[in-house]
């Protein structure tokens, strides 16, 4: 920084939002993995409302562990890691009764 608490110039992003957006997402790759529509397929039909928000936390958010189980009142972040694991099987025994 400089003297005067303001960022240095090179820091300070500068443009339109839209144009900044849109040359952000050229990127994001834009194949997607094959078993990708097959697990977001998974998620809306096999899990629970309450798995979905949880996995949706998790992955969706990238919430740590920790901060998952505070906001949802857990004492343990252990008691959150053991229903994640839970669905993360699930969806793996989904995927290979598929095959």
């Amino acid at each position: 920084m400089n003297g005067m608490g303001k960022k240095p110039r090179w820091e300070i992003l500068v443009g339109d939002d839209n144009v900044l957006d849109f040359l952000a997402s050229k990127n994001e790759p834009a194949d997607e993995h094959p078993l990708q529509r097959r697990v977001e397929q998974i998620i809306e039909e096999v899990l629970t409302d309450d798995e979905r928000e949880l996995f949706f936390m998790r992955f969706g958010e990238r919430l740590p562990h920790r901060t998952i189980a505070r906001k949802l009142g857990y004492k343990s972040h252990q008691t959150f890691q053991l229903k994640i694991q839970a669905i993360m099987d699930k969806i793996k025994k989904t995927l290979k009764e598929d095959k």
